[in-house]
């Protein structure tokens, strides 16, 4: 049997943002309690090691209650080990077309450089045989062109959030096999009801993401 020292480092890169998006789609409210360690663990193979996994988001400024909830999501993230690097929301100006002009609306901003970053810099250090990407976002593309120049030792591939494989056609022309996310998938790493953190403090689910029973 294989043991840690013999095992390939694996990093797995979540965005966040667009898997949150992804899973607000398919009206299950009880996905979005998603174990992102336990989710990463499901895409190793049997000669790897889950080194990192690393969650790219921000804490909503949308509304208090959101911000509440949210807040008990990131800190549960902390607790199961996700590491999280974190983006900010603005007020940027765009066309709407339900109000017939130009309107303010919060955006995510930073989190796709983020993750561009913290790819290349992991690849630098040589901190993994093979990274895993979860994003249906073309953004990403020259980062994974680039990855794969310079550092063709590394492997990377690409798991799309649900739904989003046709959103996520030209990333996904980069790679042999994309992997579209399964709700079955999602709902087999879900977290539990209530998680310790290391300060001892209780977290308990948000009532809304509990699942209603039919």
């Amino acid at each position: 049997m294989s043991n840690s020292k013999t095992l390939k480092n694996v990093n797995v890169y979540c965005d966040g943002f667009n898997f949150y998006h992804a899973i607000d789609a398919l009206k299950k409210n009880h996905l979005k309690w998603i174990n992102y360690i336990k989710m990463a663990e499901s895409f190793l193979r049997h000669d790897e090691h889950l080194h990192k996994t690393y969650l790219f988001t921000s804490l909503t400024t949308l509304s208090s209650e959101k911000r509440v909830r949210n807040q008990c999501f990131l800190d549960a993230q902390r607790a199961v080990g996700t590491e999280l690097v974190m983006a900010t929301f603005k007020t940027a100006k765009k066309y709407c077309r339900k109000e017939g002009k130009y309107c303010k609306f919060k955006e995510e901003k930073g989190n796709d450089i983020n993750i561009a970053l913290q790819m290349v810099a992991d690849a630098n250090d040589g901190a993994a045989h093979r990274m895993v990407l979860v994003t249906a976002d073309t953004d990403q593309i020259p980062t994974v062109e680039y990855i794969r120049t310079r550092f063709p030792d590394i492997e990377i591939s690409l798991f799309i959030p649900p739904g989003r494989r046709n959103e996520a056609r030209d990333l996904g022309r980069l790679f042999v096999n994309p992997v579209e996310i399964s709700e079955g998938r999602i709902e087999a790493c879900l977290l539990p009801h209530e998680i310790k953190a290391a300060n001892g403090k209780t977290i308990i689910i948000p009532p809304e993401y509990i699942k209603v029973p039919h």
